[in-house]
């Protein structure tokens, strides 16, 4: 169960990882067709998304709720559901590909926002990946701070 119920127009980080902490992502195609998800839900459901970061084993997101917040679990189990079957499919494998639900935190301050932005754009230097974050290729901006 979550900690934190989604309401109206609130900014959120969403983050989950990889089941056993496995790496849910093994190639390039797994992060474009998330990535192709992400987007191809994004313009359907009118999310509004800042930035994703997509890791080996892990992603973030920060995101507004709007004025239909249950359209944001209606896209993560659409996003899951999806890529749970092609992964699934692709490496010969059943069940879980996340470990349990994702998390959600409210992002409430500019101060905050701006604490989880960067923290998800740093994510892949921190991890020693890339050294700037815009040579991450499987991170999408869609407004900045």
């Amino acid at each position: 169960m979550r900690k934190f119920k989604i309401i109206k127009n609130i900014n959120y980080h969403f983050y989950n990882r990889g089941f056993y902490k496995q790496k849910v992502f093994r190639s390039e195609s797994d992060y474009r067709f998330y990535m192709f998800k992400i987007s191809q839900l994004k313009e359907e459901l009118k999310i509004k998304i800042f930035i994703c970061c997509l890791m080996p084993n892990h992603y973030h997101f920060l995101l507004n709720s709007g004025y239909k917040p249950e359209q944001i679990a209606y896209f993560m189990h659409r996003l899951h559901t999806a890529y749970a079957k092609y992964y699934n499919a692709k490496y010969e494998n059943s069940g879980h590909v996340f470990q349990g639900p994702y998390q959600n935190k409210p992002v409430i301050s500019k101060a905050s926002f701006k604490n989880v932005y960067d923290y998800i754009n740093m994510n892949p230097v921190e991890a020693g990946l890339v050294k700037k974050p815009e040579d991450w290729l499987y991170r999408l901006v869609y407004d900045t701070i």
